[in-house]
Parts: C-alpha cells; structure tokens; sequence
C-alpha cells in the first residue's frame, strides 16, 4: 500500500494580472519607487557552517547500530559473526553460542542499520534457523549470489557514486542533505512490488522503491557523503501501530545529523506533485515528526510481537534550526512588513532561482492572503525586488502556486 501523504497545487495563479494594468497606466509615478522601497531590506544571514569540498567528503559514522548492543558483549560477537557471513558470496550456516531468536532479530536490526549497502537479505524471510535450546544455527536467505551478487554490488557503488557525482562541489552538509533528498526524488518512483524495493539497490539502481528503500538509499548517500544518518521504524499516523489491526502499514524514514542536532527526514512523503512537497518532511523535531507519524519502541520498551519492527537506537531531535521552511522561506505576519519577501526575491534573482517559497502565518487568513498577492501586493513584491537589481530583473508575468493544506505561497519567477 501506498502510504505516502497527498498534496497537490489548486492552480498556478497569475500573480501580476492587475499589476500590468497597474505599470501601463503608469500609477506608480517617477520618482515614487524609490521612496516606496527604502530603505533597502535586510537580506537573510548566510549559514555560519563551513562548506566542504565534495571530494573531500568520504564515509561518515554508522555504527549506531552496532553501540545499541553495547550492553551485551555477546550480541556485539553475533553482530561480527553475522556481518562475516553476510559479506560472504553464497549464504552459509553458521552457529551462534547462548542467543535467542528474539536476540538475533535484534542484532540483524542493528546491522541493517547500519548497513543500508546490504540489498540481497530476502525481506519477507531473512533467515532461516534451528534452535537446540542454547546454541542458534542460522543461515540467511540471500536473492543474488555469487558473480551475479558481486555485479550487483558494483552496479550499486557505480550509482552512489554518480549520486555523489552530480552533488555541488562545495556545499554544507544542509546543502548536501538538501540534493541528496532532491536526487532520490527525482531519481526514484514508488512502485509497490518492483525489485528490490525495499533496499538501496531498487532505489539508486532500478529507480523504482517503497520507503524503506527511500530510506536505505538516503542513508546511504547521506553516510557516503560525510553526513551521519540512521534509519526510523513506525508507521503513518492514519494507521494503527499494532500488528492486529489489519489496516497497519509499517513506514520508515531516515534521522540525520547536522552539526550537534539530529532531525527526521521523511523523503518518501516529500516525494509528491507538488514541489513543495519534497521540503515538507525535510528536518522535523520529534514533536514535528509525531502530529503524522508514529515512532515504534526501542527493543526492551515493548513487547515481542506488539509492533512490526522495533528500532534498536533513537536520536533526540529537538532543533528547528535547519527546518527547511525556518532556513530558507520568509514568514509574511503583515502584509506591509514586507522586507523579508522582497530580500527572497532579490537574493533569488540574483542566484537565477526559479522558485521562491513564501510561508504563511498562522494569524493570517490564508485565501485573503492569497487575494491580496493576486490583486497589488505580488506585483509590488517584485517591482521592490527590480528595483534593487542591476542586471537580473524580474519578469512581470511570473506566477505563483497555492495549496490546499499548507500555508505556503510559491513564486515562479522568470526573467527578462
């Protein structure tokens, strides 16, 4: 099942249908634009991170899956036992001493986490045992082997590394979250029951996922280029978190860690028609993530069977500093306090960028808001920016999107 969250634009709204009428009548009289748009608007405070060479970007820490079992010496030993034979070319038994099946399950919890490389696990049935009472023997269920298997691998790296290819050249780490989310999105289709859809493989290689292959894939791409990141169990909120319930659907998404602070990424929802859509899900807190998801336990904080997965490692995500919508959109609370809308404009213009995103404050009626940009204020907006750029200028027949359910208004800009 499809359980990505819908969002769709009303209409691309002509933003400057009476500005026209309002430059060819000349109501704006010489000498009045410069006394209507002083003093010039502050433009937004550039990120204090330092960018880094992508070249210089390799694997960043993914063992949080591995320290999860740190209160266990012996689930550590299972976790190396277990990556020796997974790295193995052809599946083979092998025979952990004094673990459980509920242990094992979660020390194959902690290695996929942090491995999202591993794509020839088989997801309905990842292994298969005997259990004498003391010793477990296990052999995994591999999809691929041998040559096949190692061509595969190949075919992975050459695709993470052509994802790596195109990243900028010298960005943050913000910035290359922000390509790695945009690349997946427009790199990947969600397709229910292609191959591999549930692993990196079907995502960066056939192109088609469901959301745990979004998640590995961006785990992937985020920890090969030096941006630490682990994966979520839960489910969509519209869903029941207990397996009894037969309308549940498991989900998973990805948290990534940006500076000292974690936040959550859905990349899966941020994956829509509308283009404001790929930011929605972008750098959630906890509090953020939880008004439409539901986070499963850590294993000990439930019981076997309760839920689909149980995750072996949680970060804290409480920051909003690098929520896309507070870092990079300006919030209109007054229509005539306009400075922040008009310093996007500029800085985009000047970049070349064809969209500028506007949020909407909650104080403010969203349609009147809407009626006000059509009718004088997009047209204003823009002319304001025009005045301050030199080369660049704005076209008047730019246009904007709405939406039903979010309070964001989007510029399309063109130029002259």
């Amino acid at each position: 099942m499809d359980n990505r969250k819908k969002l769709r634009p009303i209409i691309s709204v002509l933003c400057v249908a009476s500005a026209a009428a309002l430059l060819a009548g000349c109501d704006i009289l010489p000498g009045e634009v410069e006394r209507m748009f002083e003093p010039e608007p502050t433009r937004p405070v550039q990120s204090s991170a330092e960018p880094k060479d992508i070249k210089t970007r390799e694997g960043a820490y993914n063992s949080y899956g591995y320290d999860s079992l740190s209160d266990s010496k012996t689930l550590q030993l299972d976790y190396e036992t277990l990556d020796a034979y997974v790295s193995k070319s052809y599946s083979e038994e092998f025979t952990l001493n004094n673990t459980s099946v509920e242990d094992f399950d979660r020390v194959l919890e902690a290695y996929e986490n942090d491995h999202p490389e591993v794509f020839w696990l088989d997801d309905s049935s990842r292994y298969s045992y005997s259990d004498d009472g003391g010793d477990l023997t296990v052999e995994l269920n591999f999809t691929v082997t041998g040559d096949d298997l190692g061509s595969r691998k190949k075919e992975l790296d050459q695709a993470a590394e052509a994802a790596k290819s195109g990243a900028p050249a010298s960005a943050t780490d913000y910035e290359v979250e922000k390509y790695i989310n945009d690349y997946i999105i427009e790199n990947c289709e969600y397709v229910d029951g292609a191959d591999n859809c549930h692993d990196a493989y079907g995502a960066l290689v056939n192109g088609k996922a469901v959301c745990d292959g979004y998640s590995r894939a961006f785990q992937l791409l985020c920890n090969k280029m030096d941006i630490e990141c682990v994966t979520v169990e839960g489910d969509a909120a519209e869903f029941n978190a207990k397996v009894a319930d037969e309308s549940d659907v498991g989900h998973m998404w990805n948290c990534v860690k940006l500076d000292s602070d974690w936040y959550h990424v859905d990349v899966t929802w941020n994956d829509g028609e509308a283009r404001i859509q790929r930011y929605l899900y972008f750098n959630l807190s906890d509090e953020e993530v939880k008004q439409s998801h539901t986070i499963f336990p850590l294993y000990g904080e439930a019981q076997p069977g309760d839920y689909l997965f149980l995750n072996v490692w949680l970060p804290e995500c409480s920051s909003d500093e690098y929520n896309y919508f507070k870092r990079e959109c300006p919030t209109v609370s007054n229509l005539d306090d306009d400075g922040d809308v008009i310093a996007a404009l500029i800085v985009a213009a000047e970049n070349g960028d064809e969209y500028v995103d506007i949020v909407v404050d909650d104080s403010l009626d969203y349609s009147d808001v809407v009626d006000s940009i059509t009718e004088s204020y997009g047209y204003n907006w823009l002319s304001a920016a025009n005045y301050y750029l030199e080369d660049t200028k704005i076209a008047t027949d730019s246009t904007f999107y709405t939406y039903e359910d979010v309070p964001v208004v989007t510029f399309v800009l063109q130029y002259e």
